[in-house]
Parts: C-alpha cells; sequence; structure tokens
C-alpha cells in the first residue's frame, strides 16, 4: 500500500555512490565519463558513423541495432564523449519490462547525473508507486521544458520486446523530436513500430552492416592497440572477421607483442565459431590463472566494485585486478568517472558464468550468498533478493522478504520486488511459511488483495513448523499483511480490529531481528489511522495519523508518498471538524508534494483534493470546488477507493445544493445509493448520507418528508441531521419544536464548527419567527462569532433569507468581525442577485406566488383571485418556469430568498 507505509531500508554513501554511477548506468558526457571509461588514447572515433547519430538527432530517434560484439557500445561511448548536450545513458534489464520501473529508472538517472535543472519541474518528480500513463506523460512533458535538449540513450533495448515497458517507449517516441533525444541500441531490431517510424521518416538506423569496420577504421583500431598492420595484413583480419568489432579487438589482443604477425595471423582462421570459442582461447586462455579465478567468481554479480570483488574472490588487490583488466582492455568497463564501479562486457559474462558452473557443486551458489549478504550489508534488499534467488536459496530469500526487503512493497519498488519473490516455488509454500509469507509480500506489491489472503492461509497452515522465535515474528508480520489487505478491500471492520493487534504484536519485536519494522509500524498505524477517519472517530484518527506526521517531520529524508498520504487524511480530518485554516494548509501540502513529485493524479492524491473541496464548499468558494473535486475524481481510476469516492459523492451533493441545482444532487445521491448496495460502507458514512439527503428535501420544501423520515430511522439521529431537522421544522412552521430539538445541543456544543454554527444560526431563525428579535439577532452575532476565524459562510448562505436581513438589520454584528460579516452581506446579496435574475413576474403571478407557503389549495387560491382553476394552474406553470423549479416546495423556498414572500 503505497499511501499506507513507509519506504525501505536506509542506504549507506557507498549505496549512493553506486547508484550514481553504476546501477543506472547513467553518464555524463559533458562531465567527462561515458560507459566503458576508455582513455582518450585509447578512444576511436569512427566519424562516418557518428555524424549519423548526430544529423539523426534532429529527427528524434536513432536506432543501433547489431548483434553482440558489432562495436555498438563502443561506438556510442565515443560519439557521446564528443557530442555537444548532455548524454543519459542508462542499461535496461528485466525488471525494465515494467513501464513504470523503466521511467523511474530514466528519471533517478537524469536527476543523478545532475540533468534537472534545481528549479525544474524535473528535479523534484519522482517514481511513482502504481502504474499510471499519465506519469510517463508528465515525464516528458517535463522533459520539454528543459530550456536545452538533453539526449537519452537507452541500452540493451531487446530486452524491452513484447513488454508494457516497449509500448511505453514507443508512444514516447511517437511524440517526435523535442528536447528530449532518443538513442536506442539493441540487439535486435526494437520493437518500436519501426515500420510506421520509417514510413514516417521519423528514425535514423545503423545497423550490422553500417558497424562493419572499414579498412582505414580497422588500421586505426590496430594502431591504437599498438599492432602496425600493413595493408595486407589489414585485409586478410577484415576478411577472416568480416569486419565485426569484437573480433578485430579480440584480434588485436591475439596480434599485441607478437614478434612475428604473419605466423599470428595465421592463427586466426577463417570459419565462424562461437564467440564463447574466441573468449576462452583468445582471452580467458591467455590470463593468469589467479586472474581467470578472479574474473570468474566476481562475475556473479553486476555492477561490481572493489570491496564486493574482494569478498567474491578473497583477494585484498581486487581494486588493483579491476584497474589491470580495464587498463589492459579486457573487456572490464567502468560504470563511473571515478572507476569505482565496473561492470563485464556482455560477451564476456556469458563466457564468464559457464566457467562459473564449472566449479565444484556448492561454489556457485555460495558465491550467490556471498554477494547477497555484501549487498544487504550496504542496505540494498533488493539487490540482495536477486542474488539469493539466483542461487536457488529460496527460504533465506523468504525470510529476507519478510523481515526486511518486504519494506519495498510499500514503496515505488514494488514491482520490482514482486518479479523477485515471484520465482518462489508454489510447493515450498505448503511447508514452509517463511515462503507463504513472502509470496504474500509479492502479492500485495501487486495490489492482489486475493493473493495476500490465500498466501496468509498457506503460512498459517504450517506455522507449527518452525521454532517459537520465528512464530512470534510470523505471526506479527501476517497481521500487518491482513491489516493492508484489509486496506485494498475497503473492509473497515477488519482495519480496525486487526491493526491495533498487528502494531501490539510488532511492538515487542526488535529491529535487528525485524529491520523493516518501522515501516511495518508505519502501515499498520496509517491503516488503523484512515479506518478511524471512515468510521467517525476523528480525535482518535487525528492523533494516530498526527503520530506518523510527527515522525516525518523528524526524519532527515522523510518518504514523499507517505507524506501526500498522511496530510491529506489529515487536511480532510480538520475539514470536517470546521478547522478550516489547517484543512486547507494540510490539503495543499499534500497537493504541493504530490505535485513536485509529478504525483498530482494518483490515487493518494484525491485525499488532499478532498480536504481542499471540502474548505471550499465551506467557505462557499463553488466554482474551485468543482474543478478541486473534478481533479480528486481523475485520481482514483488506478486504484478506486470506496471510502474516499463516497465522501467526494456527498460533497457534491452538498455542492449542488449551494449551486441551487438540486437535482442534480439527488441524482449524485442516487448513484451513491446504488453503489453504497455493493458494499458495507461504515455507519458514519451512512448517517451522513441520510442528513444529505435530508438537507436536499428542505431545500426542496419537502420539510414534512424530512421529519417523518427521520422519525422512521430507528436510531437516534446524528448532530448534523438534528440541524436538518430543525430547519425542517421551522420550514414548516413549529419554531418552538426547533428549539426543543436544539435544546440538547446547547447543552453540550458540537465539535464540528458548521453544525455549532447551524445551531446559533436555526436558534436565531426560531427566535425570529416567535418575535423574539433581541435574541435572534445575539444569536446570529454568536454565529458570526464561531464562523469568523475559519472563513466559514456556508451555513449563512443556506439561511440567507433569514440571515441576510438580521445582519443588515444589527449596527453591532460587524463591530468584532467587520471584514469577515462585509464577506459574507456581499455573498449573500450576490446570491440574492443571481436568483433575482429572473423574467419579470406579472402582478397576478405574484398574488399567486404569495398564496403558495398556505395550505390552500388550486381551488381555494382560485377562490380567493376570483379566477378559474385552469388560469391558477397556468399561473403556476409561468411562475415554476421563471423561478427554475419543478413544483411548489421549491418556488416557495426561492421566493422566500428572493424576499417575494414572508414567512
Amino acid at each position: 500500500m503505497g499511501d499506507a507505509s513507509g519506504g525501505g531500508a536506509g542506504r549507506g554513501s557507498l549505496q549512493r555512490a553506486r547508484e550514481r554511477g553504476g546501477r543506472a548506468a547513467a553518464t555524463s558526457p559533458a562531465a567527462g565519463g561515458v560507459p566503458g571509461g576508455a582513455s582518450s588514447q585509447a578512444t576511436l572515433h569512427r566519424r562516418r558513423l557518428e555524424e549519423r547519430i548526430e544529423a539523426g538527432l534532429a529527427r528524434g530517434l536513432v536506432v543501433v541495432s547489431a548483434p553482440a560484439g558489432s562495436g555498438k557500445t563502443q561506438l556510442l561511448t565515443s560519439w557521446a564523449q564528443t557530442h555537444g548536450s548532455p548524454v543519459v545513458w542508462v542499461t535496461l534489464g528485466p525488471d525494465d519490462r515494467d513501464p513504470m520501473h523503466l521511467w523511474a529508472r530514466v528519471l533517478t538517472a537524469l536527476q543523478r547525473r545532475g540533468q534537472a535543472p534545481f528549479d525544474s519541474v524535473l528535479a523534484r518528480l519522482q517514481p511513482t508507486p502504481v502504474l499510471d500513463e499519465r506519469f510517463v506523460t508528465r515525464l516528458l512533458d517535463a522533459w520539454d521544458d528543459l530550456p536545452s535538449p538533453v539526449v537519452l540513450l537507452l541500452e540493451d533495448v531487446q530486452v524491452l520486446d513484447g513488454s508494457d515497458g516497449a509500448r511505453s517507449l514507443s508512444d514516447a517516441v511517437r511524440r517526435g523530436p523535442g528536447p528530449l533525444r532518443l538513442v536506442v541500441s539493441s540487439r535486435t531490431e526494437p520493437d518500436l513500430q519501426m515500420l510506421r517510424l520509417r514510413l514516417a521518416d521519423a528514425v535514423t538506423e545503423i545497423d550490422v552492416a553500417d558497424l562493419a569496420f572499414t579498412l582505414d577504421e580497422a588500421a586505426e583500431l590496430f594502431e591504437r592497440s599498438g599492432v602496425p598492420l600493413d595493408d595486407g595484413q589489414l585485409l586478410q583480419v577484415l576478411e577472416r572477421t568480416e569486419g565485426w568489432a569484437a573480433g578485430l579487438r579480440l584480434a588485436a589482443l591475439l596480434l599485441h607483442g607478437q614478434p612475428d604477425l604473419d605466423a599470428a595471423l595465421a592463427r586466426l582462421t577463417g570459419d565462424h565459431r562461437p564467440i564463447a570459442d574466441y573468449f576462452a582461447r583468445e582471452v580467458l586462455d591467455q590470463l593468469a590463472p589467479d586472474v581467470l579465478d578472479f574474473m570468474v567468481r566476481t562475475s556473479v554479480t553486476s555492477p561490481l566494485d572493489a570491496d564486493l570483488a574482494a569478498a567474491l574472490s578473497g583477494r585484498d588487490d581486487a581494486a588493483a585486478v579491476l584497474e589491470h583488466l580495464h587498463r589492459e582492455r579486457l573487456f572490464v568497463v567502468p560504470l563511473d568517472e571515478q572507476r569505482q564501479w565496473y561492470r563485464y562486457h556482455h560477451l564476456l559474462v556469458d563466457v564468464l558464468r559457464q566457467r562459473l558452473a564449472a566449479l565444484p557443486p556448492g561454489q556457485e551458489r555460495e558465491l550467490h550468498r556471498c554477494a547477497a549478504a555484501w549487498w544487504r550489508e550496504q542496505g540494498d534488499d533488493l539487490q540482495a533478493a536477486r542474488q539469493l534467488a539466483t542461487a536457488g536459496d529460496w527460504h533465506e530469500l523468504a525470510v529476507l522478504t519478510c523481515t526486511s526487503a518486504g519494506a519495498l512493497a510499500f514503496d515505488v519498488s514494488r514491482t520490482a520486488l514482486a518479479g523477485t519473490v515471484g520465482g518462489l516455488p508454489p510447493e515450498l509454500r505448503t511447508r514452509d511459511p517463511w515462503a507463504a509469507a513472502a509470496a504474500a509480500f509479492g502479492s500485495y506489491s501487486v495490489y492482489d488483495a486475493a493473493g495476500v489472503r490465500d498466501h496468509l492461509a498457506e503460512a498459517r497452515e504450517v506455522l507449527s513448523a518452525v521454532s517459537h522465535d520465528e512464530r512470534v515474528v510470523l505471526e506479527a508480520l501476517l497481521l500487518v499483511l491482513d491489516t493492508v489487505a484489509a486496506w485494498l478491500e475497503d473492509d473497515l471492520e477488519r482495519q480496525l480490529s486487526t491493526a491495533p493487534v498487528a502494531l501490539a504484536r510488532l511492538a515487542v519485536l526488535g529491529s535487528a531481528a525485524v529491520p523493516a519494522l518501522v515501516t511495518y509500524r508505519t502501515a499498520a498505524r496509517s491503516v488503523l489511522g484512515m479506518g478511524q477517519l471512515w468510521s467517525g472517530q476523528l480525535a482518535q484518527a487525528e492523533a494516530t495519523l498526527g503520530a506518523v506526521a510527527t515522525a516525518l517531520a523528524a526524519d532527515p529524508e522523510p518518504n514523499a508518498l507517505r507524506s501526500v498520504h498522511i496530510h491529506g487524511a489529515l487536511g480532510v480530518i480538520a475539514a470536517i471538524q470546521g478547522r478550516l485554516r489547517q484543512g486547507e494548509e494540510h490539503g495543499r501540502e499534500a497537493l504541493r508534494i504530490a505535485e513536485e513529485s509529478g504525483w498530482l493524479y494518483l490515487p493518494q492524491a484525491a485525499r488532499g483534493h478532498l480536504a481542499l473541496a471540502m474548505v471550499q464548499l465551506s467557505r462557499s468558494e463553488c466554482t474551485p470546488c468543482r474543478e478541486t473535486l473534478d481533479r480528486a475524481h481523475a485520481c482514483l481510476h488506478a486504484l478506486p477507493n470506496r471510502f474516499i469516492a463516497t465522501a467526494l459523492a456527498i460533497t457534491d451533493a452538498r455542492l449542488r445544493v449551494s449551486e441551487g441545482d438540486l437535482a442534480g444532487a439527488e441524482t449524485t445521491m442516487a448513484r451513491l445509493r446504488a453503489t453504497l448496495a455493493t458494499w458495507q460502507p461504515s455507519a458514519y458514512l451512512l448517517h451522513a448520507c441520510d442528513a444529505v439527503e435530508s438537507e436536499i428535501a428542505v431545500a426542496r420544501g419537502d420539510a414534512g418528508l424530512v421529519v417523518a423520515r427521520l422519525a422512521s430511522r430507528g436510531r437516534p439521529p446524528s448532530v448534523y441531521e438534528v440541524t436538518v431537522l430543525a430547519r425542517a421544522e421551522l420550514l414548516i412552521g413549529e419554531p418552538v419544536r426547533a428549539l426543543e430539538l436544539l435544546a440538547p445541543l446547547h447543552a453540550d456544543p458540537p465539535a464540528e464548527l458548521a453544525r455549532a454554527v447551524d445551531l446559533w444560526l436555526l436558534t436565531a431563525v426560531a427566535r425570529e419567527a416567535l418575535g423574539d428579535a433581541a435574541d435572534a439577532r445575539a444569536a446570529v452575532r454568536e454565529a458570526v462569532e464561531l464562523a469568523a476565524d475559519e472563513g466559514l459562510t456556508r451555513p449563512f448562505l443556506l439561511q440567507r433569507s433569514h440571515a441576510l436581513p438580521l445582519l443588515q438589520a444589527d449596527q453591532d454584528a460587524p463591530r468584532r468581525h467587520p471584514d469577515f460579516v462585509r464577506h459574507l452581506l456581499e455573498l449573500m446579496q450576490q446570491t440574492a442577485a443571481s436568483r433575482s435574475d429572473l423574467p419579470p413576474l406579472t402582478e397576478r403571478e405574484l398574488s399567486t406566488l404569495r398564496l403558495l407557503p398556505t395550505m390552500m389549495t388550486n381551488a381555494e387560491i382560485a377562490d380567493e383571485q376570483y379566477v378559474s382553476v385552469n388560469t391558477v394552474k397556468s399561473h403556476l406553470k409561468s411562475l415554476y418556469r421563471k423561478l427554475g423549479v419543478a413544483g411548489r416546495r421549491e418556488a416557495v423556498v426561492i421566493a422566500r430568498e428572493l424576499g417575494l414572500v414572508q414567512r
């Protein structure tokens, strides 16, 4: 649950350095480094191809596609060193088949290489926790805003073929040239709708034939390698290698230092032996045994630095060995300018791993375990998990996932974790509870609630298979998974019952046993707080979520996703309670973080929009409120949340009442009721729906219906319902009954500001109806006193036909809060003016209108006016049309608001 959780384990400076240089394989030629890191004297610039790349960039896309060993990387490295604008280089892997993982890596590479200006949108964007194509659009739009072009170079794009990642990349290509210039390197023709691009003349292609070395290029390569050949020897090499880059480099290695070049050339056979044979005979077999052993053992992981190489090889001079291999150009590629991180050339890795598999039984597995331990010490649980998965050490992978790497399930790395855990053998889950629990974390990573439930059941069936201490840990973690699964399924009862138990079980654990303990506690607390919010336990929810917010504020690197979630929820709570300033502050903070991160469209941002919309509604800012609600609804498509959707519908219906669109309000509530029938919402939300429907009925003038409806509920009315019922009693001329209903609220004032203001306004209306003008004015003053600081205006506008004359008549009312009262009067007069922009009423229509509040029938009105019943019906039809209403009760309400009739 991206929004109910914390981030992953902390990472040290070494990890951050590796990410800057290695894992993203991102480089900045402008900063002096490119993949390959070849020294200037060894760099071969193939001008004819580099010029084609430069020319192709103006069209937006360059594709370099050829098999392994064809010289793609060397060409792009030499070109990038001299290209005039920054180049961001990302080497792709299987995880990038997930488009969010792909674009998250692109974004991270761009930011970490310093190519996103500090004041740009790109500098503030963050990867998203859920798949949403709008993130890619946002990223590309932000890229388009850069002041100068930046080249994105994607290497090994063939790994994307047939995936969502390839489709997403193809969509990006379709945008056409702009500040984003794309260079693609692939071993096969990339899955980018190449035919369409060719027909549109929108791509520059360099293929295996283009990459074949010419005579001049081959001559320069051998000269730079210290192997000067005459033209005849060069032609012989070119004939035997067919200009193949890897073959030429292997030939240069073979011929280097040979006293008899012709004899050495004779050993170059003309057949096309497998690449492995070339490397085995011409590279690996020429190495000292200890160096070959070093390379074999360190090939288990990539990227590689001296510390990791030392751990795998047992050599203290690992840094020197890596530098020697690079200096001798033995297909070892540095990944950063400092030459701290390296990788082996793709062609070499396959051969080395064949040798690795030939080691004595168990050694390869131990090397992967060693690499896993090293990565874990650096705080990189994902790399550690991948090493354990490669080793087939499934139990250790499961334990790591549950105790530490499971934190990634609550972060933007969730899909990568799901892919790694997905390899757990199904049969293991039936006997190892750690494996079943790890599978549950994997299911949660892709928001698969059913999968979480199934794996939790598997884990609990075999809990007896582990020791007591392990059961204590596992039972706590299973409860955390129960809790977040309940959140996924909008099961409020389970959230409220399971989260406290999970927190209690987590309280007895230590971070040594469960490094992800803080993340799991945060997840459980967030779910509990949301459950308390939607069940109406607002004070408890604020305390629970406030504790999370306090922890966030103390964190030097707070999790942005959590911040959006928590500030949005706290904003909703404050808005409900009438602390509008605080609600607006939290809502805007949530949206500020979301906007900076590029997440304004995520489900988590919906809470911030909801908080802001509730504040805007309370302040009668109807147009901004409508716009905010529209944005909130747009957030929920990727991960619907029924509680937020319900709150949005309620807010929408109340907004329509404020706008006078009662038919629209009724339609909104009818749709909401149909939705609520499909699941089990809280009593708190159901009571809120009842109150809003009653508010609509009162606005229509159906006061008797409201009184009857609330009397039949069979439960005590909520405070909101009491105030609506009092309005209904006043509408049917029962001020005494209204005061009786309000008396308990005077004894125990409502905690929600809007209800407290309603209480005093309704008291004022009742006192006015009873002829007690002084008490009526005093009550209105109390309402103003309560509402002024927060700018709460909606209750006054709902009672404007009475509040307006009271405020206008009371000279003392504006004394304490003149600006607020002035604003109130302007709002109420504007509303009345907008309603008064109607076709003029005839004297007979006005006479008929003034009789409508009575209990007279149409026949009695006809007798009163000395006209026929049909004439009265004709007048009524004209009246309803001019007032824009559907019936008698609504016409009375509007007429009173316009001052056309008196109570």
